[in-house]
């Protein structure tokens, strides 16, 4: 790749998994309906655009593998080729390639030149022969038509220099040329196909001027765009070079001196004095520029650039990164300006200080609003997944998808994939049953995976279903005893919900036997411990012979959360409102002994009771006999922590305990309260398993 398109790297990148991703969806519904030609037609131009920006970029490997796969496209959209199973089987493996390609350019890796799957590409292609098909060109065309778009920026501003140039053209003989060029709409790297349109031209004559300015194309990847050009080059030759670059829409040349046509416009360059120009007023009057505005006409800098609306921009998410952590930081600060300005009796000072809680709480909000993305980002890989991964294991499995508008946090998002993953794969591996099997329990051959996405209060809800086999609790308490993992006297005590909580184990699973996909005993413990680890939870619900169902409780973000900061001997430490259920007061009289735990009766609920000064080996300063009880949700039970005092209501920035420390079990990190104090902030999940 040139050094001149080094620049335009990452937005390539951007653009391609763009495209990867949604034709990776319309790849796995084309399978399932053969017929549709919009999802065909959808396919193609992504096929084409992948080729038409991956030659610009000069990944020629990736298009030509691109081209070749849009040239099997191309005949099953005109229905030269019915689509079958092979076929697609191909395509697919395609897409895989290309796929790998990209994410190797991401990370500067070479990509190697896929011979062997062209010429099984080319094959394919070269069996339609006999049916009447028509052998496309192997290499990459260019585009040669010209679709005339009327979208035109007419205003062009040169300088004196540029003039001069211009003038100095045609007196030496050479033609003095306006070409035009349209980008194609849907284009996603504009910039770059001007920077490669550019560089081609100049190669038949002297670059007198870009409009917009080259470096203003570079900012705001404008959709037309001009380039003055001397050159004694044919107009044809021209347009030709510019159509070169894929994704050019329109080329439009006009002769403004030399041979004369009717449709031509022409500089009057002969009456041009660049002295007098030169002398003219610093600043002209405005005048409207057109192309019939003769070259001499136009006044020397005047700002004549067209409007450029841009509804959307690319930003790198390190850099919303290291912005939420500026606010995170201005928060915090925030924080501590309220707190000190609490001392003194200044109304002007606090009604400025309101203000500025109030900027930083809208920018704070603003930021949060960004980071969202809605969960298809992540749940648009899984029909691929699902269909690869049943076909392996000969089942036949349709996955449904619900909710996937509902947003997360960037970084939550990214968190939960693997899990998902995961449990994907044991519903295929373990709950789906061979399709014989669901025959002759009276089901469907076909069984059915469900995604869904709900929100819950500040929570989202993620459940996976399926409806196969389901989990059968003796299996599971046989398999817990055999390894060691419980007691004959625990088994017999133990629920059915219980047992099936054991496949969260380490080290647990019953499989029969070990399978690429699962059966190893890794897996669902990491899962319950990566969902714990973004401060959520996860609970399994399964009936056997009807299916199971697990449901993941995630907060919306990490950054920045609401927390009720506690005081427990001595020390402050801040609960996470999304875990906590209420708080109250009670009498020591209240507490009830409950196989040898402490307990307490709250409307006709009995709620275990944690000392969180006695778990962190602290002495209490409580004297009185009443205690404060922070009742918080604990996979689906309430659990009530005595705390000493309540100290407030707080928002609060997560920040690390560092490398040193880690992620110490019980503490999602740590934070700084409104008097300046370091606070850790508890994670009732991983506490509480420790104890319950």
């Amino acid at each position: 790749m040139s050094n001149d398109l080094e620049e335009y790297k990452d937005i390539y990148i951007n653009d391609m998994r763009d495209h990867l991703q949604n034709m990776n969806r319309s790849l796995v519904e084309l399978e399932q309906d053969t017929g549709n030609n919009d999802l065909i037609n959808e396919i193609f131009r992504a096929a084409h655009t992948i080729k038409g920006n991956s030659a610009t970029m000069e990944y020629n490997e990736v298009a030509h593998l691109a081209h070749e796969m849009e040239n099997l496209l191309d005949k099953i959209r005109n229905k030269e080729i019915d689509i079958d199973q092979p076929i697609m089987d191909v395509i697919f493996e395609s897409f895989d390639v290309i796929e790998s390609m990209i994410e190797a350019i991401a990370e500067n890796k070479d990509i190697i030149e896929q011979k062997e799957l062209i010429e099984k590409l080319v094959s394919v292609l070269d069996k339609t022969q006999t049916n009447g098909g028509v052998q496309k060109n192997g290499g990459i065309q260019k585009n040669g038509g010209i679709q005339k778009n009327d979208d035109k920026i007419g205003e062009i501003e040169l300088s004196i220099d540029e003039l001069r140039c211009a003038s100095k053209a045609v007196e030496s003989g050479e033609n003095v040329y306006k070409i035009t060029v349209t980008i194609d709409a849907g284009c996603g790297l504009k910039s770059a196909k001007a920077t490669i349109v550019i560089r081609n031209l100049e190669k038949f004559g002297d670059k007198i001027a870009v409009y917009p300015p080259e470096t203003t194309i570079k900012e705001t990847n404008p959709g037309t765009f001009h380039v003055i050009l001397a050159s004694n080059a044919d107009r044809d030759i021209l347009k030709e070079s510019a159509l070169a670059v894929s994704e050019i829409s329109d080329v439009e040349i006009k002769i403004f001196e030399g041979e004369k046509e009717d449709e031509t416009e022409e500089f009057d360059l002969d009456s041009l004095d660049i002295e007098e120009v030169a002398q003219e007023s610093v600043t002209p009057p405005v005048v409207q520029v057109t192309e019939n505005t003769p070259l001499n006409k136009i006044p020397v800098n005047q700002a004549a650039a067209p409007t450029l609306t841009i509804q959307n921009i690319r930003v790198n998410i390190h850099q919303l990164d290291i912005l939420m952590n500026h606010v995170g930081e201005l928060l915090i600060n925030k924080v501590g300006l309220e707190h000190t300005i609490s001392k003194y009796d200044s109304p002007e000072l606090a009604e400025s200080v309101g203000h500025l809680s109030r900027i930083v709480e809208e920018l704070q909000e603003d930021i949060m609003s960004i980071r969202m993305i809605p969960v298809d980002h992540i749940f648009s890989k899984y029909p691929r997944i699902i269909r690869d991964l049943s076909r392996s294991r000969g089942k036949k499995v349709k996955l449904v998808v619900e909710g996937g508008d509902i947003e997360l946090d960037r970084t939550v998002l990214d968190g939960i994939n693997d899990p998902l993953v995961h449990i994907l794969r044991n519903s295929i591996d373990h709950g789906i049953e061979m399709p014989k099997e669901r025959l002759a329990a009276g089901k469907s051959d076909e069984g059915i995976v469900k995604l869904k996405a709900s929100r819950e209060k500040n929570h989202v809800i993620i459940e996976i279903s399926d409806d196969g086999a389901g989990i059968n609790p003796d299996i599971v308490m046989k398999s817990a005893l055999s390894k060691g993992v419980i007691s004959e006297d625990e088994a017999a005590a133990m629920c059915d919900d219980e047992l099936v909580s054991l496949i969260f184990l380490p080290g647990f699973s019953t499989a029969a036997t070990v399978s690429d996909i699962s059966g190893r005993g890794v897996g669902m413990d990491v899962v319950k411990r990566d969902i714990e680890r973004l401060g959520g939870s996860i609970k399994t619900y399964s009936t056997p012979g009807e299916g199971t169902r697990l449901k993941l409780k995630l907060p919306l973000t990490l950054a920045i959360i609401k927390g009720l900061v506690v005081k427990v001997a001595g020390q402050i430490y801040v609960l996470p409102l999304n875990n906590v259920f209420e708080s109250i007061k009670i009498h020591k009289d209240q507490i009830k002994m409950v196989d040898k735990k402490e307990t307490c009766l709250i409307r006709e609920k009995v709620i275990p009771l944690v000392r969180l000064s006695e778990l962190f080996e602290a002495k209490s300063n409580l004297s009185d006999d009443n205690y404060f009880v922070v009742i918080v949700e604990h996979e689906e039970r309430l659990v009530g922590l005595m705390v000493d005092e309540l100290v407030g209501q707080q928002e609060v920035v997560i920040k690390s305990l560092g490398r040193s420390l880690g992620r110490l079990p019980g503490f999602a990190g740590a934070t700084i309260i409104k008097s300046g104090t370091v606070a850790l902030i508890l994670d009732i999940n991983s506490l509480l398993n420790t104890l319950l």
